[in-house]
């Protein structure tokens, strides 16, 4: 270990130093627009972070684990697909006035209702990226329904030209309200964060910037595939209302870990660390009875083997006792705070399905690896037990 410290002169920063580190900057062209998906100019841009993450790993890295960054082109046609086929039901636009709305928003032909009917529909969407990368298609959708927002604000009144603070409330209510991302690399949930952060304050002045949200609790690590562990659900249903899954009685107590997360979207600094601390004792105490109850029932099964319509086999004995282990030190895992080998859905995204039994929209570039390559996942039996994949892949 090295114990020193490194003195940097504030002029360095200065605006005014020749020398200086912003000066340098100055010499090149800086943007961190996204709302494009032509290169309207030769700059650097957020992009460049998509790039820049895939690159952070090695080849053999990135070819095993199916990591590429996608074109702004391609996330663009697929985020207006998307937005089409949910706005011609959830707007009751159609498909054919859908599609031509994210066309060309700017030259739609919206009427008041319509306008009102795709903001009503905008405000509901709950969109999905399970495999976020550096936040390519969060952004894209971001972008899109700011362009649809626009539209309806026209249509209601005239060559309005909303300013740019208002165009951030609208962006920060989308990222708060509407986008979520998963993904299993932790670096890449990051960078995901910084884009949506910049795509917030690109256009206001200095003056205008407000604290940037906390996005802990609508970004966040894990295996979005598994919600299992040996092939078995960790929770007694994943796929059943929150309030039904065991731990809370009533629906206040799980009510307030949806308040907690809102919550710390707009925490200041000082109030995070509770905040985070509070959720993490509920979410434990949640995930340590589901692991309890689970544990409990193997062991009364291992002690009486012969219990019940049909003795246990060897083998069987012998799985459920590997079984009982695993959930050991899944215990062990919960308690430490250690990442956990699945994504529950219904705790971390709980209100989402508590409101809507699930999202609306999941738009994602999935690990590109071959089908044979499942068989060398280790958690093929989870995906069998949860999606129905052959074993024969």
């Amino acid at each position: 270990d090295y114990d020193f410290l490194i003195h940097l002169d504030n002029k360095l920063f200065s605006p005014d130093e020749e020398d200086g580190l912003l000066c340098f900057f100055n010499n090149y062209n800086f943007t961190v627009t996204e709302d494009t998906p032509l290169d309207v100019e030769v700059a650097l841009d957020p992009e460049m972070l998509g790039k820049v993450f895939e690159n952070l790993l090695a080849e053999q890295e990135r070819k095993a684990k199916g990591t590429f960054y996608t074109p702004r082109v391609i996330v663009h046609a697929m985020c207006r697909d998307a937005l089409a086929e949910y706005l011609a039901d959830a707007a009751g636009l159609g498909p054919e006035a859908a599609t031509a709305l994210l066309a060309d928003p700017e030259d739609s032909h919206l009427t008041v209702a319509q306008a009102g009917a795709v903001e009503k529909a905008l405000d509901a969407l709950r969109c999905l990226d399970p495999a976020v990368g550096s936040g390519a298609f969060l952004v894209g959708m971001l972008q899109e329904m700011i362009g649809l927002k626009l539209a309806c604000a026209r249509a209601k009144q005239a060559n309005i030209q909303p300013g740019s603070a208002f165009v951030a409330d609208w962006k920060r209510h989308f990222i708060q309200d509407c986008l979520y991302g998963v993904d299993i690399k932790r670096e890449a949930i990051e960078i995901a964060k910084l884009r949506l952060w910049l795509s917030i304050v690109v256009d206001l002045e200095r003056s205008q910037v407000q604290p940037l949200p906390n996005l802990d609790y609508k970004l966040m690590d894990g295996n979005s595939l598994v919600e299992t562990l040996g092939g078995r659900p960790i929770l007694r249903n994943p796929n059943a209302p929150a309030a039904t899954l065991g731990l809370y009685d009533s629906q206040d107590a799980l009510d307030k870990l949806h308040a907690l997360q809102d919550g710390f979207f707009q925490a200041a600094p000082g109030e995070k660390k509770a905040i985070q601390e509070q959720i993490r004792a509920l979410e434990t105490e949640f995930l340590q009875s589901h692991i309890q109850e689970r544990r409990d029932d193997i062991a009364g099964r291992v002690k009486n083997p012969g219990a019940g319509k049909k003795a246990l086999t060897s083998r069987q004995l012998a799985a459920l006792t590997q079984e009982l282990d695993a959930l050991d030190q899944l215990s062990r895992d919960v308690k430490q705070g250690r990442p956990l080998p699945f994504f529950l859905y219904s705790l971390h995204f709980g209100h989402v399905f508590k409101d809507k039994g699930g999202f609306d929209v999941v738009i994602a570039n999935p690990p590109y690896i071959a089908t044979q390559g499942v068989n060398q996942l280790n958690y093929k039996d989870d995906l069998e037990a949860q999606y129905g994949y052959r074993r024969d892949l």
